[in-house]
Order: structure tokens, then C-alpha cells, then sequence
């Protein structure tokens, strides 16, 4: 594989694992619970091969989607939006 392809495909890890800690710092300290299992989607990112790190956008969704999906309650709204606009910008980047 070439470097720029190796380069590549790190730099996509690192924007991954930077969106699930922005999605994370999201989460209000007294949701415990949500940070502990949301945190285990994190520990599994970081341990997912390079070649197949775009699944991780997948077990962030299915998380959030699930659990996150009162559009009355503003953190949650919020996580929407942050992982929508992160994962469209990794569309974008992915893609030149």
C-alpha cells in the first residue's frame, strides 16, 4: 500500500476517534450510564483495523440514534448535529 494511502486511511482513524471524544465531552456528567456504554464504542474504535474504521460511524449512529433521540432535550439535539456535520465533513474529505 502506498504511504499517502497509509496517510490517508490514519488521518481518517484520527477524525473518527476525534468526533466520538467531541460526542462524548457531549454527554452531561450525570449520564453516567450513557458515557460508560457510549465509552465502549470508543474502546472499540480504537482497536478497529485502519481498513475497516468506517464502521465505527455506524456503531456511533446505531449508540446515538437509539439513545439519543429526544428533539425536545437539547444535549441530544446537539449530539445529532455534531455527529451529523462530522460525519458529512469525513464524506467530504473522504472523497477528494
Amino acid at each position: 500500500m502506498s504511504t499517502d494511502k497509509n496517510r490517508r486511511k490514519m488521518n481518517s482513524q484520527r477524525f473518527i476517534l476525534d468526533t466520538f471524544c467531541m460526542l462524548l465531552e457531549n454527554i452531561p456528567q450525570n449520564e453516567e450510564d450513557h458515557k460508560q456504554s457510549f465509552q465502549n464504542i470508543g474502546n472499540s474504535i480504537v482497536h478497529t483495523a485502519p481498513e475497516i474504521i468506517h464502521i465505527a460511524w455506524k456503531k456511533m449512529f446505531n449508540y446515538c440514534s437509539k439513545n439519543f433521540n429526544d428533539d425536545t432535550c437539547e444535549w441530544h439535539s446537539k449530539m445529532c448535529e455534531l455527529y451529523n456535520s462530522r460525519y458529512e465533513e469525513w464524506v467530504r474529505l473522504e472523497s477528494k
